[in-house]
């Protein structure tokens, strides 16, 4: 592919990178504007923080000054907004080179990376530059050709449709983003929405509950040949944001089909585990009888995406080894959807809060209140080894309607006929759960997922869904010839 340059000299893609990878690696002041100006004075010939300066001015309602680091910014300001630099205070404004009161401290350094990284973002959606076949091309001006006649040429990908791209808030945007946003799959007629996760209380996990915030949403032109874009949080823009009714609906669809997705693919990781990654043509071979059970059943929905998953597995080089597309992160579904949930499900305990949670990665799908037994509860690292229904014969015994041992060892979560002894240490090193919470965790944990129990490891919140997940029992999960007898 060659692509030309309408005019002379101009900032190519690598440049552009070069420019935002220095920008990105220094970080040192407290205060958004002290940094800023700190940054163009180390760095003047930096253009793109010198607009991103321009930004921060023209939000505080400093024209003047914003007008000035246009100036500055160049060729960098006409391409983003598609605009000449007027000139005509660059003589008698210069840039303030003051510090400002206070300091937020690393968290506020962490936000302010992040702001600047999603308005260096939406400028690129929104300039004069395109997303083509992944690499930045600049537009011609109005078709009028440059002084060779030249004028800017880009392959256009084959045909539209939605993508999304995920922003995550614990790991930030920064460069990451902006690396994604130009990869190729922005084809003409197509929209990308840009979501981000929302934190849990701690800020230190995701919640995997809530479906991911909308930033903005970008829709290329029909020949490729520029984009359109509507801001949908007011942080994001100077403006009163889109209505993003038909794009929250769009991910909401998306994220609900994330929870299945993940079940899916941690019961298969288990089965590999278990028997080799060699999958069985239907999902009822993965499905199974006690003491083989993984999981209660199945939905129409995880049914119909297993053959999807079978054949992607086959695939040479699939999920660095393990076989299951999404077993580790990064991966794409259908229609170039990310995996929001990449990672396998675990379970996390933690002593300190009385929490367990189930979790992928970052993300928190559920977080239960539970009961413990103090110093008896063992910290370690355990796998679920048993899943039984009705662990005492009955599902008002001791333990309650469900059992999920640990390892191989007389520890288990399991449910209780006490349950005001949930948030106290009144076990015997076992994990109580209520009844609801128990049945919801066992149809959504497969048998050898991961236990962690440690102290200090969780938030405090509880996140139950308002409408808790129910599997299809069509496997038989009872041991009838036995009565558990855990601590």
């Amino acid at each position: 592919m060659t692509t030309r340059r309408k005019g002379g000299a101009g900032m190519n893609q690598k440049e552009l990178e070069e420019q935002l990878q220095a920008f990105f690696e220094h970080n040192p002041l407290d205060n958004d504007m002290v940094y800023l100006k700190q940054f163009v004075k180390d760095h003047p010939d930096n253009k793109l923080s010198w607009y991103l300066l321009g930004k921060e001015y023209a939000l505080r309602d400093k024209h003047g000054k914003a007008r000035y680091c246009f100036a500055q910014a160049g060729e960098v300001y006409e391409a983003f907004e598609k605009k000449k630099v007027r000139l005509g205070l660059l003589e008698e404004l210069k840039a303030e080179e003051g510090t400002a009161a206070g300091g937020a401290g690393r968290k506020k350094r962490a936000r302010l990376v992040a702001k600047l990284a999603g308005a260096f973002i939406v400028a690129l959606l929104a300039g004069s530059y395109i997303l083509g076949s992944g690499v930045l091309h600049e537009e011609a001006d109005d078709g009028s050709g440059g002084a060779d006649g030249s004028e800017a040429i880009a392959e256009a990908p084959e045909s539209g449709g939605l993508r999304i791209l995920y922003t995550d808030p614990v790991a930030g945007r920064g460069e990451e983003l902006w690396k994604q946003v130009v990869q190729p799959g922005q084809a003409p007629g197509g929209k990308t929405l840009i979501v981000e996760g929302i934190p849990t209380s701690d800020g230190k996990w995701i919640n995997g509950l809530r479906s991911p915030a909308l930033l903005a949403s970008a829709e290329s032109a029909a020949s490729g040949n520029g984009v359109k874009v509507d801001y949908l949080q007011q942080a994001w823009c100077n403006c009163t944001p889109q209505e993003s009714g038909e794009a929250a609906a769009a991910v909401s669809a998306w994220f609900q089909s994330q929870e299945q997705d993940v079940i899916l693919r941690s019961a298969v990781k288990a089965y590999q585990s278990r028997y080799g990654t060699a999958l069985p043509e239907t999902l009822d071979g993965v499905i199974r009888n006690f003491p083989d059970n993984l999981l209660p059943g199945y939905t129409e929905e995880m049914k119909a995406a297993y053959e999807a998953l079978r054949n992607a597995a086959s695939q040479p080089g699939a999920a660095s080894g393990s076989g299951v597309p999404g077993a580790g992160g990064g991966q794409t579904g259908a229609g170039g959807m990310p995996v929001l949930f990449s990672e396998p499900l675990e379970i996390v305990v933690d002593r300190q809060n009385y929490r367990l949670a189930l979790v992928s990665g970052r993300f928190i799908l559920r977080s239960y209140p539970v009961g413990l037994g103090g110093d008896k509860t063992p910290e370690g690292v355990f796998t679920i080894s048993v899943k039984v229904k009705n662990p005492n014969g009955r599902d008002d015994g001791d333990f309650g309607s469900r059992g999920m041992q640990l390892s191989d060892t007389d520890y288990a979560i399991h449910g209780t006929k006490e349950p005001r002894s949930i948030g106290e240490d009144r076990s015997l090193g076992c994990i109580r759960m209520l009844k609801a919470d128990i049945e919801e965790l066992f149809d959504m944990a497969p048998s050898g997922t991961k236990v962690t129990i440690g102290t200090g490891l969780l938030p405090a919140d509880i996140l139950r869904s308002e409408s808790p997940f129910r599997m299809p029992a069509l496997r038989q999960e009872t041991n009838p010839g036995k009565i558990y007898r855990w601590l």
